[in-house]
């Protein structure tokens, strides 16, 4: 068995006016948590292939647009069943989020009308 080998790390602002809402190991992916669990990063990939895995399996159900501005995840993601588009950059991910509200605001405005809600 290898020693555990104990690596120190600190939190820096990127800015003064954007909260800093995760972290990144530099040097060694693996943490160890107080209660001697091992983690390997943080499950994001595993989360990410379980999540497009149920859409492609239910796709007459469920569908997907990847938001992925750093390029890195969600690139080999088209043509995937279920997965209707991926953006790669803000301002694609911005129109996508402005389309999905407007579908969103008329499926409203059809319950509205058919007293649904």
């Amino acid at each position: 068995m290898s020693a555990v080998k104990q690596v120190d790390f600190s939190i820096k602002p990127l800015n003064k006016t954007d909260k800093y809402f995760g972290f990144s190991l530099e040097d060694d992916p693996m943490y160890l948590m107080p209660d001697g669990t091992v983690f390997h990063n943080s499950g994001k990939s595993v989360t990410e292939q379980s999540i497009v895995g149920h859409v492609s399996r239910y796709s007459d159900r469920f569908q997907l647009v990847g938001v992925d501005c750093k390029r890195v995840e969600f690139n080999l993601l088209r043509g995937v069943k279920g997965v209707k588009g991926v953006a790669l950059d803000v301002p694609t991910a911005a129109d996508a989020v402005a389309n999905f509200q407007k579908i969103m605001m008329d499926r409203f405005k059809f319950m509205e009308q058919m007293q649904v809600l």
